[in-house]
């Protein structure tokens, strides 16, 4: 019960159990008020006690009651959405006041007092009177059935305080979730354990690495005589096969450079001491010599005699497959090889699934080629600062072993111990109970009490987010982050955290806890290592969206282009349609939409999401003000190119999404940007307004126009474009607004459109009667078309400046070098015409922290990477059109990626790859 209560509070708060039903301007009629209000108190009263319960309940364990409250409270919660839906929709459908005589003529003196409420409205009206008899029901049905508050508890001890404390970690608060990034001084612990759970499991290959590496290695008195051979035992005790890993060794190239004699002998059973030594000389003795081999066929001593022989002076490698721990068998074998003598450096590798044999002959190295063993480590790895319990190390052996052999559920189980290292050992006992270990399908199984594990321990808010997802998106289809984080925040699923921030940045808090644990997987990873583009693992979607319905989640509030037949519902909307009560329509990618369909989207009034991207709508409707609840409008890709004339009176709008790029190649092509001219009167949306990407200043009054854009003291991210012949004249007045923005400017983005006459240089300059306040918070800058007046002077004061992107700026080595002082930034793009030179040189001692480096254009033909420059660097992307040489590439020392596109030889390249100790991943694209 305890559970329930403290999920039932988690959706209250949210808004799922309480809707402000009675604060609205707009009173309604005397008898739906009354019953409106009636829902309003028994709301709160209904909040109160699952407050009250979740407080006086939080100590005890989940009992069967548990679920009697949860079919409780969703019965609730759904009373609770219907009667907000259906209350919203009786407000709306309210005779609209008409003017002039038309007032006179719907007074009802006039019509004799014979008006009557509309058929729809006084539908509405008996709804909202019979869910007024279902919440006095379901207060009846909690008293009938006993779902109340218990006694106080007794005195609370120490030992209940800290399983109450353990108890309560399982839901972490919203601000408690781990992002998907680490930063600051946690940055190598983050890197390190995001290579444990991001890089794909081959067990295969890096034990083989491992092994190789070892064989390779020179032990100091190997040419002394010290020690005559190394052992290497394979330990498989699971379903793998040593034998696989041997041979993949045995075969390698530079084992075989490091040895001048290879002997592979699989031993047969029952394993016979000489018959073993018999088949080594086999293989010894050329097909000339096999007289001495009948020879030593009855004389034992003889044998190893020829033995010794034939290895002397020469390097062996000798495999003893599946070689088991039979009594005394070893110790014979031991025997006989200081009999014979290996020569120094020589080996023996031995596999076996008997650990025996592993105390019996006590090896120098000892791989254990084991999907538990191997994803053991890094489950430790993951956890090693929070568990040095045994006992608990323990149990997450066991859990990988009721896995095996499964990889899915064993990842998923890394993933979680990423998502959160913190898990209780009831926590891991209770998982490693619910796992199967022998049954058909169990690995299936498995997998889904792994993804349940990961999903349990998240917020509630997160778990709301994540089943609208998987009831919403058609599986295996993909979704962007940026739409996704937006739909979660204007469906109310989310709310920002403890009054600080918004409700876009905490959901992009869950999306990070939903990649971390594993629930969501990358598709699109942009050239800065941000995820762009994202799908949910079939597996994974059908278990949520069962999880969903049986909560009864629906997604009322939201539609995209993926359900139904959208023009059919724009088509015709009656004034009752439950579809005006919608919150998210995504329209992306919808061709075919007309007028008529716009026009009706206007009567969306609960609308907060309204999304046109890529559709062939070439006009906004007029009366799109109507939509006061929206908050944001992505026209992007479209041919829109002007806003209606109220547009401003969207006073709710937050994010304003617009622009159209068309795509070509990255390396000849040259920008053709276009988007909407500014709306006038900007500035009385400024109470909301956070994103303002792209509009355009290009006409007459640019210069009031962009003192609106200075009024919008919430704008954290700012796109503008400037063209015409007063270029210049906007330029200045666009850095005065900037400057009025600096306490809250955190993305900036200024695209340059010059007429065929104009050369006057652009500066950043200004003069001393407008001082300049550089935004100081600024995280990303693009500025394109902006040539001669070099960068901002004051871009070296930008610490938190983290990304950079240049286009046709036609800087110079001298110009550029400020941004290697820059000690935030991480991501550096040069596209076309950025950079005047063909060579490019990054100085010792530069750009401390960039990780990405991206070059598109066919200017630059050479780049220089100098000793000490670029510690951090990870990843270079490089299109051009004819490249002559990229040198210093073993100066970089955490390099993982190299990717050139273009006309080129790549054997330098290539050469000077392989020779990199980290071996970075090279792609070619000719």
């Amino acid at each position: 019960m305890a559970e329930a209560a403290r999920r039932a509070v988690s959706d209250s708060s949210s808004g799922d159990i309480s809707p402000d039903i009675c604060n609205d301007m707009q009173p309604l009629a005397d008898g739906v008020q009354h019953d409106a209000n009636f829902i309003q108190d028994e709301m709160e009263v209904v909040n109160g006690f699952l407050r009250h319960l979740a407080r006086n309940q939080q100590l005890l364990t989940p009992s069967g009651d548990d679920e009697e409250v949860q079919v409780w409270v969703r019965q609730i919660r759904d009373l609770a959405n219907d009667s907000r839906d259906c209350i919203n929709l009786y407000r709306h459908t309210a005779p609209r006041r008409a003017k002039g005589l038309l007032r006179y003529l719907q007074m009802p003196w006039f019509l004799g007092g014979c008006t009557t409420i509309p058929r729809s409205r006084s539908t509405i009206a008996r709804r909202i009177r019979e869910l007024k008899v279902r919440v006095q029901e379901a207060g009846e049905r909690r008293l009938r059935y006993s779902i109340a508050v218990p006694p106080p508890q007794p005195a609370i001890t120490q030992a209940s305080t800290i399983m109450a404390m353990v108890n309560s970690s399982r839901r972490p608060l919203l601000r408690n979730v781990q992002e998907s990034e680490d930063h600051g001084d946690n940055d190598e612990r983050g890197a390190f354990r995001r290579a444990l759970v991001d890089a794909e499991p081959n067990i295969l290959q890096e034990s083989a690495a491992e092994l190789i590496a070892w064989l390779g290695k020179k032990e100091e008195g190997d040419e002394a005589g010290g020690r005559t051979f190394r052992l290497t035992v394979i330990l498989a005790p699971d379903d793998a096969e040593g034998t696989g890993l041997a041979q993949q060794v045995y075969q390698d190239p530079s084992v075989s450079d490091g040895f001048d004699v290879k002997v592979w002998i699989t031993i047969q059973r029952p394993p016979i001491l000489w018959q073993i030594f018999h088949d080594l000389l086999c293989q010894l003795l050329p097909d000339q010599n096999q007289d001495m081999l009948d020879d030593t066929s009855s004389d034992n001593m003889k044998l190893l005699w020829s033995i010794r022989g034939c290895l002397e002076g020469r390097r062996v490698l000798i495999v003893l497959d599946d070689l088991d721990d039979y009594t005394g068998l070893w110790d014979q074998i031991r025997i006989a090889l200081n009999f014979i003598s290996l020569p120094a450096g020589s080996a023996i590798v031995v596999t076996t699934k008997d650990d025996g044999l592993i105390r019996s002959s006590s090896p120098d190295k000892v791989i254990s080629y084991s999907l538990v063993d191997f994803f053991f480590k890094k489950a430790v790895a993951l956890v090693a600062s929070n568990f040095q319990d045994g006992d608990v190390r323990g149990i997450m052996r066991g859990i990988l072993k009721r896995c095996d052999p499964g990889v899915a559920p064993m990842k998923m189980f890394l993933h979680a111990l990423y998502g959160n290292p913190n898990r209780t050992r009831q926590e891991l006992e209770k998982l490693q109970e619910s796992l199967c270990s022998e049954a058909h399908g169990v690995i299936s199984y498995n997998f889904k009490q792994m993804v349940m594990f990961s999903y349990s321990d998240m917020a509630r808010e997160c778990q709301m987010c994540f089943m609208h997802l998987c009831i919403s998106l058609p599986r295996d289809h993909s979704i962007r982050r940026t739409s996704l984080v937006r739909r979660w925040a204007a469906q109310d699923l989310i709310s920002a955290e403890g009054g600080h921030g918004s409700a876009e940045v905490a959901a992009e808090r869950c999306f990070g806890a939903f990649v971390s644990r594993g629930l969501i997987c990358p598709v699109d990873i942009g050239d800065a290592g941000k995820i762009k583009t994202c799908v949910v693992p079939p597996l994974v979607h059908r278990l949520i969206t069962e999880v969903a319905k049986e909560e009864s989640v629906y997604v009322g509030s939201m539609i995209n282009a993926h359900l139904g037949d959208i023009k059919r519902c724009l088509g015709s909307l009656p004034t009752s349609s439950q579809l005006l009560l919608l919150k998210v329509l995504d329209l992306e990618g919808c061709k075919g939409l007309e007028k008529r369909h716009l026009n009706n989207l206007c009567k969306l009034f609960m609308l907060k999401y309204l999304s046109l991207r890529n559709t062939d709508v070439s006009a906004l409707p007029k009366r799109i003000h109507k939509l006061q609840q929206l908050e944001t409008l992505d026209i992007r890709q479209t041919k829109i190119q002007a806003f209606p004339a109220d547009f401003t009176k969207l006073l709710m709008l937050k994010h304003l999404l617009a622009g159209c790029a068309p795509i070509k190649d990255t390396v000849n092509s040259k920008e053709s940007f276009s988007t909407p001219q500014m709306p006038r009167g900007l500035g009385a949306m400024g109470r909301n307004l956070e994103i303002l990407s792209h509009i355009q200043v290009s006409r007459s009054g640019s210069e009031l126009m962009l003192m609106d854009v200075g009024q919008l003291l919430k704008v954290r991210k700012l796109g503008v474009v400037l063209h015409g012949k007063k270029v210049g004249s906007s330029f200045q007045h666009l850095l005065q607004a900037i400057s009025k923005l600096h306490k809250c400017l955190r993305s900036l983005s200024i695209r340059i459109g010059r007429p065929g006459n104009e050369t006057d240089p652009l500066t950043f300059s200004m003069d001393q009667e407008n001082p300049f306040s550089p935004p100081k918070i600024l995280e990303s800058l693009y500025i394109s078309g902006l040539t001669g007046g070099g960068l901002p002077p004051w871009i070296t004061e930008l610490h938190q400046l983290a990304k950079v992107t240049l286009r046709d700026t036609s800087l110079t080595g001298h110009a550029i070098r400020p941004l290697g002082k820059l000690g935030g930034l991480r991501c550096l793009r040069l596209r076309q015409m950025s950079y005047a030179e063909m060579k490019i040189t990054f100085g010792k001692e530069e750009f401390p922290s960039l990780k990405f480096l991206i070059i598109e254009g066919t200017d630059i033909t050479n780049i220089i990477f100098e000793s000490g420059t670029t510690p951090r660097l990870e990843k270079i992307t490089w299109a051009f059109k004819s490249m002559q040489f990229i040198s210093g590439i073993g100066h970089l020392p955490r390099l993982k990626d190299l990717e050139l596109s273009g006309s080129c030889n790549p054997d330098p390249v290539k050469q000077a790859v392989a020779a990199h100790p980290n071996h970075p991943v090279f792609k070619h694209n000719a």
